[in-house]
């Protein structure tokens, strides 16, 4: 029996803790129902002995964390494990077995040279020893007559007419139909003696030879009879209504094709284009076809950069000579990455509610302006619609404000959320290798892929192509690239699952780690044993996850190509979807246009509702994941014990997914611009005399200081994830406003705030004030 002297206060898992360490680690006397008197203990101890006794809880939102149960993870991940998921580790193994027969099928019946030669209209090879042209082995595009006169010169029209750039550049899909592609034995230069208008005379330069134009080509029209010189059979092998040049010099590129040499000034250019002009004579219509060549040549010169050819000879020397600039960048982005996460240990808190501020003057700042902005337009539509936007960007600003005020204490745990997350990087540095060897193994495998897929590409037949297309397939060529693409879909899903589960074994690892004297915490062999741990028990588990992505990718992938038809169908409304249909049903439903069309709105739903669908997928395998490190649990069970998760805990989630993204993009813009600054000083100060321009080297080592960054940050966001789990289990475990024994520093803080729980401020206040009135 307790002494009356002492207050008998109530055993309540969800109040304060009894019998903790107060800050000053002085003893406090405990009294418990189940003790014969009074029993001292330490804080310590009563803290283990009180969340032993704990009950489990469970209920709608899923089943909590416990201690004595399958999933105590007091003392760190579990570590008696199985092997799990073992049907899609087979099927996984089995999805390569099939990947290896497609490489040895495709590196034994391929022809990699195929894929570099070019093709003329009529399906032949350029200078490959079994075509047709195997003497002619550049392509060369000329004027393709055919399509000026089903088109009746109005797309040239239209590309001469265009007054603005941008709008130039959107025609050239129509310029480029009145081009044909042919074999010509050596890419013509045009010296100044094919027309007597060309100006002065230029030399030809690299391979290229002078063009002999000793033929004319008779193209006819309604009322228009036009005559055009043609390059010689010598040259160009084939009729001369299918050799009628550009005039404009070109050079070889991959000793394969013939490509325009860009011109140095408006004015060669202008005397290039006059040239076509010149080499035509019409005969009844002044300006016909002639005129919309040569409007079209003209126009299309005068929009080239000058030198660009000799400026990328240039940048590619200058990579050459300062190729040590971006391995200099990459170190120098690491070094200020961990810089960033030191200011996270210390400034977090600061820098968040910067990023709210700045977020909240943004809404007043836009409202402000469209506010002022409207009574300077003409009065009507557009001024009330400024006015009540204005309004409604202030009311979602207002909104934004309440929100925050509400999660106050949310995003405070986000802020020691983020804070532990930087101290798990800054204590464990060797994480950082786990993205450099799944990158290494990524790169490796997208190697592998890209040669296997040129390899099966190679494998077409002779067989002249249909509908215009470069190659043609068989149906097996073509669903061995529809599986292997399939296959690079999971493969990639495979390798980010595999980088999360290690990441997450690791911080959790460290997580329930015990501090040294100094404070850090040091998990021995953590990240070797989970490079292990992920491939022998949990590999079907990451196949599995990375399977439903996969999956869930591929339709996206379909309805996208689907989609890219609409363009096409909008032209033929009755044939969008007549070969889309089994059994006759889209053949019949093509005769009706509305049908057509609503399939067309029905495609561009569904690519929507699969890329939400998507991110959901990415979301929702990234939490099991940890769920896989933390309890190692198969990948169904871990997806709900996550989902549950989520929905417990959805307003701390929610306050971690706005912050961890803005801290990500402050420090991705610190990295890559530290990687940019120390590039262009590295350049300057140590090859500036043997470079042109240190331009080229300094944006290669901004591009390695950003890949650096985001596998730093990326560790981070995962690290970010798994200590909130973590913080989750060690609540839950404890008891709430107890806090557990491996609790870092930031959260313990946090923990002895629980006690007065999660609410809007000016509730607090309330609640606080009803709390003295009752005292």
């Amino acid at each position: 029996m307790l002494p009356r002297d002492v207050p008998h206060r109530r055993c309540n898992v969800d109040g304060p803790a009894h019998g903790a360490r107060d800050r000053k680690g002085v003893q406090r006397l405990v009294y418990d129902r189940s003790a014969r008197g009074i029993r001292s203990r330490s804080g310590e101890e009563y803290l283990r002995s009180r969340a032993a006794a704990l009950p489990c809880v469970k209920h709608d939102l899923g089943r909590e964390f416990c201690k004595g149960t399958d999933i105590d993870v007091s003392h760190g991940p579990l570590r008696t494990r199985r092997v799990r998921d073992i049907p899609f580790c087979i099927l996984y193994l089995l999805h390569w077995a099939g990947v290896i027969v497609l490489a040895y099928i495709a590196f034994s019946n391929g022809n990699p040279n195929r894929l570099f030669a070019g093709r003329d209209y009529a399906g032949n090879f350029c200078g490959l020893p079994s075509s047709a042209k195997s003497d002619s082995r550049l392509l060369y595009y000329t004027l393709d007559f055919d399509s000026f006169d089903s088109a009746d010169l109005s797309g040239l029209q239209q590309v001469a007419d265009t007054p603005g750039r941008w709008q130039f550049l959107d025609q050239l899909k129509h310029f480029s139909r009145y081009f044909r592609p042919v074999c010509v034995s050596a890419c013509p230069c045009f010296t100044g003696d094919e027309v007597d208008r060309i100006g002065t005379r230029r030399p030809c330069r690299d391979s290229s030879v002078p063009a002999v134009m000793n033929r004319t080509a008779v193209v006819e029209q309604d009322r228009v009879t036009v005559e055009l010189a043609a390059l010689s059979e010598d040259i160009c092998p084939y009729e001369p209504q299918y050799c009628v040049p550009v005039q404009s010099d070109t050079s070889e590129a991959v000793d394969r094709y013939c490509f325009p040499r860009l011109a140095k000034s408006n004015a060669s250019s202008n005397a290039t284009a006059a040239s076509a002009a010149g080499a035509a004579t019409v005969s009844e219509r002044e300006g016909g076809l002639a005129s919309s060549v040569s409007a079209a040549l003209l126009k299309l010169t005068d929009y080239l950069p000058n030198d660009l050819v000799s400026s990328w000879n240039n940048v590619m020397a200058d990579v050459t000579i300062a190729w040590p600039v971006p391995l200099i960048c990459a170190a120098a982005a690491l070094v200020s990455g961990m810089v960033f996460l030191v200011m996270l240990r210390y400034c977090a808190g600061l820098l968040v509610w910067m990023s709210i501020v700045i977020g909240v003057g943004l809404f007043v700042v836009a409202g402000a302006a469209a506010f002022v902005y409207a009574p300077i337009i003409e009065e009507g539509y557009y001024e009330r619609s400024l006015t009540i936007c204005s309004y409604v960007l202030w009311a979602l600003g207002a909104l934004f404000i309440l929100i925050v005020l509400c999660l106050c204490e949310r995003i405070q745990l986000g802020i020691a959320v983020i804070k532990s997350a930087a101290l798990f990087v800054a204590h464990t540095p060797t994480v950082l290798f786990v993205p450099l060897v799944v990158g290494i193994i990524t790169c490796v495998y997208y190697v592998f892929w890209i040669a296997v897929a040129a390899w099966t590409m190679s494998t077409l037949t002779e067989a002249e192509s249909e509908q215009g297309k470069r190659f043609s397939w068989s149906s097996e060529t073509q669903y061995s690239l529809i599986y292997h693409f399939f296959s690079l879909l999971w493969n990639n899903a495979f390798l980010m699952g595999y980088n999360q589960v290690v990441l997450a074994g690791v911080c959790a690892t460290w997580y329930f780690t015990t501090p040294n004297q100094n404070g850090k915490r040091h998990p021995q062999g953590a990240v070797c044993r989970w490079l292990c741990w992920s491939i022998v028990y949990h590999m079907g588990s990451i196949a599995f996850g990375s399977l439903v992505l996969a999956v869930v990718q591929l339709v996206k992938w379909i309805l996208a190509w689907l989609a890219a038809q609409t363009e096409w169908a909008r032209d033929h409304p009755t044939e969008a979807c007549k070969h889309l249909c089994c059994c006759g049903i889209g053949g019949l439903c093509s005769n009706v246009t509305a049908m057509n069309r609503a399939y067309i709105g029905v495609l561009s739903c569904l690519g929507y509702a699969v890329t939400c669908f998507e991110k959901f997928v990415k979301f929702l395998s990234e939490k099991a994941y940890i769920q896989v490190a933390l309890v190692g649990k198969n990948f169904c069970q871990s997806s709900w014990s996550a989902f549950t998760l989520v929905l417990r805990n959805a307003g701390r989630i929610a306050a971690l997914g706005g912050m961890v993204p803005a801290m990500r993009f402050l420090g991705l813009v610190l990295m890559t611009l530290t990687a940019g600054v120390v590039g262009f000083f590295s350049s300057v100060g140590i090859y500036d005399a043997r470079l042109s321009s240190p331009i080229g080297p300094t944006v290669l080592g901004c591009f390695a200081g950003f890949v650096v960054g985001g596998e730093v940050l990326d560790v981070f966001a995962i690290s970010v994830d798994t200590i909130l789990q973590c913080f989750v289990a060690d609540e839950e475990m404890t008891g709430k406003g107890q806090g557990g024994v491996f609790t870092p520093a930031p959260l313990r803080e946090f923990f002895q705030q629980e006690t007065e729980g999660v609410c809007c401020p000016c509730a607090c206040g309330a609640k606080g004030s009803t709390q003295q009135q009752q005292h």
